[in-house]
């Protein structure tokens, strides 16, 4: 048996960066300090004088675009160690003001589509999410200032538990890959045979089952093998592996699961770069990344018209950039809809609704009822199911949604219509705190750090998606399998002679 030196093992080189806003002897993280309370305050006072004086909606809408720059304003600030923030602020941005931010800068004037008393009520929403966001997400930061644990790996059995965990994992994730890219590959040509629109309730996938519950084990047992602080050289052929599937996704017409796969790598870049201080990519890949963000965002508009053969009207960048946040914007009509038809709506706890009907419809459940879970786009699970997307949908355009078409959700909307304000309120402080809490993780409780890891993943896409996702997806039986069958892998299996040899030549002489 190979023996390990009782020293001290580090992951990666101690070279220092940083993008944000620094400490400078001109104060400059002070100046924009002071300009980030002083949009919050003005925005704030403008706001409110215009809802109680019930002056014009533009007004109150300039004064919600004040508290985003000011909030954006905070994240850039710390830029390595917020950018989780940043994103869900641009997801914010995109789903729920970017429609109304392009009409008052192309027509002088936000458009709205509901009544006065209504239009209201989403400026209200809105307003309350980025104030109560910005104190959940600030006021984890000043109780939790405790730095991260940097274990350094003296402990033999520590080190080997988390060699295994990156070996097993590894394998797994190429084993899962495979089989989801299958499943990605069969479904286009679904696509390119019949259309987009039919993908949604007429594809059923020919593949075995087996190969469909591994490929669907690719994205938590990524998170696990990030989890485990590989270093920057192990992380190469993964996480290019994750960006085709990234595209073999974009393929079948999910845009959205496009670019949320895309963000995680980047917050994991910049996470891994605040914790070791190491350069994962240099600034002119930053610099170009963000050039070119306009061009990527104006893709994804016109990525429309190669799925569905839809108008997209003017085909310049330009037109493309304004048209994406346009149309992408509608997501906030949801809670206008929300509000119009919250009486109407036939079940209770849209925003646990995930959790809800996964036990309602659980096989113990349905063995002792005799009950069946309905098939998705149908009367019966629009009225029976706990999915506030199916059920909105339903109730704005019942003969739309039976043809497989939906309108999406939004964690804003489902937290009103099950308590209220004070639901939007305790929601977004929740999320806050849970977008600071990935920085604060430590090398310590490897699974933990995972888990963080697959709900950051799916939360930024919230502004336009259940409220429950974070939560849901961690509770998944795909994702438990993973976690638990790694776990026990690592704790508890022996490395034999074959993987010994493997486990010095990666794990520590690499290290």
């Amino acid at each position: 048996m190979a023996t390990i030196n009782h020293r001290h093992y580090s992951i990666g080189k101690t070279r220092k960066f940083s993008v944000c806003f620094g400490k400078s002897k001109f104060g400059i993280s002070n100046f924009f300090m002071i300009i980030h309370r002083a949009l919050f305050i003005i925005s704030c006072f403008l706001f409110c004088e215009g809802f109680l004086s019930k002056q014009s909606l533009d007004v109150m809408f300039v004064a919600i675009l004040l508290l985003f720059v000011s909030n954006m304003i905070y994240a850039f600030l710390g830029f390595s160690k917020r950018l989780t923030y940043l994103l869900f602020l641009v997801s914010f941005f995109t789903f729920l003001m970017g429609r109304m931010t392009v009409d008052l800068f192309t027509k002088g004037i936000v458009t709205f589509n509901f009544s006065e008393n209504i239009n209201r009520h989403i400026l209200l929403t809105l307003f309350i999410s980025l104030v109560f966001l910005q104190f959940g997400f600030e006021g984890y930061e000043l109780i939790a200032k405790n730095k991260v644990k940097n274990r350094s790996y003296s402990n033999v059995t520590y080190y080997k538990y988390v060699g295994r965990m990156q070996l097993y994992s590894l394998i797994l994730f190429y084993l899962s890959a495979v089989c989801f890219g299958l499943e990605n590959i069969e479904e286009w040509r679904f696509i390119q045979q019949n259309s987009y629109v039919a993908s949604y309730y007429a594809y059923k996938s020919q593949i075995p089952r087996v190969i469909q519950i591994i490929g669907n084990m690719y994205n938590a047992s990524f998170c696990v093998f990030l989890a485990s602080y590989p270093s920057k050289k192990k992380c190469i052929v993964p996480m290019t592996v994750y960006i085709v599937l990234a595209v073999s996704i974009l393929l079948t017409g999910a845009r959205g699961g496009f670019v949320l796969n895309i963000a995680i790598l980047v917050i994991y870049i910049f996470w891994r770069q605040y914790r070791d201080k190491e350069i994962w990519i240099n600034r002119a890949f930053i610099v170009i990344g963000i050039l070119m963000l306009p061009l990527l965002i104006a893709g994804l508009s016109y990525f429309v018209y190669i799925r569905e053969g839809a108008d997209v009207g003017e085909k310049t960048i330009s037109a493309q950039f304004a048209r994406f946040f346009r149309v992408a914007g509608r997501s906030v009509d949801i809670i206008g809809y929300g509000k119009k038809f919250r009486q109407d709506f036939p079940q209770r706890f849209y925003s646990l609704g995930e959790i809800v009907d996964y036990v309602l419809y659980s096989p113990i459940l349905r063995f002792f009822s005799g009950s069946t879970k309905p098939i998705p786009y149908t009367v019966n699970y629009a009225t029976d199911m706990h999915s506030y997307a199916h059920a909105i949908t339903y109730l704005i355009d019942s003969n739309s949604y039976l043809t497989g078409h939906g309108k999406g959700s939004s964690y804003v909307a489902e937290l009103y219509q099950d308590f209220g304000y004070i639901g939007i309120v305790i929601g977004n402080i929740i999320y806050g705190i849970l977008l600071g809490s990935i920085y604060k993780a430590d090398n310590e409780n490897l699974i933990r750090n995972a888990i963080l890891l697959i709900s950051i993943h799916i939360v930024i896409y919230s502004p336009r998606g259940p409220m429950i996702y974070p939560l849901s997806h961690i509770l998944n039986k795909t994702t438990v399998f993973v976690l638990v069958i790694l776990w026990i892998g690592s704790k508890r299996i022996a490395l034999n002679r074959i993987n010994v040899k493997y486990f010095d030549k990666i794990y520590i002489k690499s290290s």
